[in-house]
């Protein structure tokens, strides 16, 4: 198990290192900096994990680990830092130590009590708790506009022959039908839900998963998203590793079109193009002749690619 800057749990295979479940994690007081997983004396069959994060915060996970936030709780345990963290042998207490403040605390744990707390009879409503407006929202509903609108798209839209409405969309529409809700995952993200579903499809007996229904959907979705979206902060990180000007905060076109194309999961030429009149068509500006370096000035900053090619508002 491990967890990364984005609050999200990942599972390996410790023998193939291949990423086997993703779930978002506790969102309170930053990234989380130690784990332990710890079997309560006395307590057959039930694993938890303990956790703190950079600032103050430290708090219990019951598994399985689903991204239900209703199975962790956090309390603020330090003023600042937490340096280290560990578990009696006996899944009794916790000992925490603070980096600033220089004190080791020692807590008690119950987990009765969490697991009183995460008890729920539907595990799918846990995910409905993670989206705004949850399930009278109208994010909800526009989730299960598009669901079902790809669904009748794969039968043929203009079709007048009996719709088979099984509730189920192919698992090759998945990433297309994420972006259209506004998380746009990266292939090796995308090849880590596939896993995932092959995993699950695997312990139920099933040879291999075509089609997944709008519950598992749903939280494929609210597990692999971002907590945050993609902002001015993080476009200016990405310009100053790419190795714009520490002053002006430019960057040379080439240098930007080469990282694109060469660096990560790089662009053709031609793909590239193709995602810039995209762009710029959406603002109604789109000369269909332009290239490349048509669009991106000789020298740009983050916030001209972020607002004139990217189209971004109110990045200031």
């Amino acid at each position: 198990i491990t967890v990364d800057s984005g609050y999200k749990f990942k599972l390996y295979d410790s023998s193939s290192q291949m990423c086997l479940k993703t779930v978002l994690g506790p969102t309170y007081g930053g990234p989380l900096n130690c784990l332990h997983v710890f079997q309560p004396a006395g307590v057959s069959e039930k694993y938890y994990l303990a956790y703190s994060t950079g600032e103050k915060v430290i708090g219990l996970s019951s598994f399985p680990l689903t991204g239900d936030p209703k199975q962790a709780m956090g309390l603020i345990a330090h003023p600042g830092e937490i340096s280290a963290m560990a578990v009696t042998y006996d899944g009794r207490r916790v000992l925490t130590v603070g980096a600033a403040d220089a004190i080791v605390n020692m807590w008690s744990v119950d987990t009765g009590v969490l697991d009183q707390i995460s008890a729920d009879p539907d595990p799918n409503n846990s995910c409905l708790s993670l989206l705004e407006g949850g399930l009278e929202g109208d994010f909800y509903q526009e989730i299960k506009d598009y669901f079902y609108y790809t669904i009748i798209n794969s039968q043929g839209e203009e079709t007048t022959a009996a719709r088979q409405l099984d509730g189920k969309v192919l698992l090759s529409v998945v990433p297309n039908l994420m972006r259209a809700l506004g998380f746009y995952p990266s292939e090796a993200e995308v090849a880590d839900m596939i896993m995932e579903l092959q995993r699950e499809a695997g312990d139920k007996g099933d040879s291999v998963v075509t089609h997944i229904d709008f519950q598992r959907f749903l939280a494929l979705y609210t597990n692999h998203r971002p907590v945050f979206g993609i902002g001015k902060d993080q476009i200016a990180e990405a310009f100053a590793c790419i190795g714009a000007d520490p002053v002006l905060g430019t960057l040379n076109s080439m240098d930007l079109i080469n990282a694109i194309l060469e660096e990560g999961e790089a662009l053709s030429q031609t793909e590239l193009e193709d995602c810039l009149h995209a762009l710029k068509s959406t603002e109604g500006v789109d000369d269909p002749d332009s290239n490349v370096y048509d669009i991106i000035p000789p020298h740009v900053d983050a916030k001209h690619f972020a607002e004139e090619v990217l189209g971004f508002e109110d990045y200031s």
